[in-house]
């Protein structure tokens, strides 16, 4: 997977992006930051199809997000994972279902990669919610679980079917060092399948091979003007 952004505009304001070039590669990290209002939430939501730019083009492996078929973007959507600073959990499933959720919308992909050996999606989430502490409140609701144990399902439900594109909002904030250990893990593993990982606002990790990036959204906002 690739992605290109061209020469793109997201608002016609004078404190805004214009023409932003810029391409992502396989199985590398990138740390984006900036002041509140630099127009980090923007760029996101341009990037999963919730803010069409005013001009230029988003491409995935060379089809253009908003200018190709409407299949075309619901298939590149299918290969996300994204983890807003709001987790966004249904409020009428339990966090079981919540996580099982995440499969409904997946075809033709080989869920069973490495040493998964065809397992049932039921017993990975199962095993996903030991990890997590949670398998005793499989069938809860997100308004009966703490604010961290919610956190932890909303970015459960991103990773667990292995995308080859990870948008994370505010990556560690509000975890406990153990939960980062466990998620770092998960990083890196998706590193190594060659995926493409986004973090945004606050810091990511002190470990050096989490991230091979870091974009600062001033800079290129001073290059632009």
């Amino acid at each position: 997977m690739t992605i290109e952004l061209k020469k793109i505009t997201l608002r016609d304001l004078d404190d805004n992006f214009k023409d932003l070039t810029f391409s992502f590669e396989n199985g590398k990290s990138y740390f984006f930051k900036g002041g509140n209002g630099i127009g980090k939430s923007t760029l996101i939501n341009a990037m999963v199809g919730l803010h069409k730019p005013l001009r230029g083009n988003i491409l995935y492996n060379g089809v253009d997000f908003y200018e190709d078929s409407r299949d075309d973007r619901y298939n590149i959507r299918k290969k996300m994972g994204i983890i807003f600073d709001k987790p966004g959990l249904l409020s009428n499933l339990t966090i079981f279902e919540n996580l099982k959720l995440k499969f409904l919308s997946i075809e033709n992909v080989n869920l069973w990669e490495d040493n998964w050996n065809k397992r049932e999606i039921d017993i990975l989430i199962r095993e996903e919610l030991v990890d997590l502490g949670l398998e005793n409140k499989k069938d809860l609701r997100p308004d009966l679980l703490s604010q961290g144990e919610i956190k932890k399902i909303s970015i459960s439900r991103a990773l667990i079917s292995n995308p080859k594109i990870i948008i994370w909002d505010d990556a560690f904030e509000g975890l406990s060092n153990e939960d980062k250990f466990y998620y770092e893990k998960k990083i890196l593993n998706l590193k190594n399948k060659k995926a493409i990982i986004i973090f945004l606002n606050s810091w990511v990790s002190c470990k050096a091979n989490i991230l091979d990036e870091i974009c600062d959204l001033n800079e290129w906002r001073k290059k632009i003007d």
